[in-house]
């Protein structure tokens, strides 16, 4: 949840944003997702949330990785917190 995060950590830049190291350590194998935290309260969307790891990213990494990176983050996303419906089919 970065934008969350930053508000909360009071880093005064999205570079600052602790969850760009999370962001970062995906590259070196961890899972992680990205999440909006409370949109209506943070006024935010799972778009912004992806801009501001870019932006977060930027000066560390070429531009490239960091959208494999993204990539890799809603891939680990789609695998860990969307499963598929083990109901069994009727008929």
């Amino acid at each position: 949840n970065p934008s969350s995060n930053v508000r909360i950590s009071g880093a005064g830049a999205h570079q600052e944003n602790p969850t760009v190291s999370i962001f970062n350590a995906v590259a070196q194998g961890l899972l992680a997702c990205v999440n909006t935290d409370n949109p209506g309260v943070f006024v935010t969307c799972i778009e912004n949330e992806y801009a501001a790891l870019l932006e977060g990213a930027r000066g560390e990494r070429h531009e490239g990785e960091i959208r494999q990176l993204l990539e890799r983050v809603r891939e680990i996303g789609m695998e860990r917190v969307y499963w598929r419906d083990e109901t069994p089919a009727l008929g």
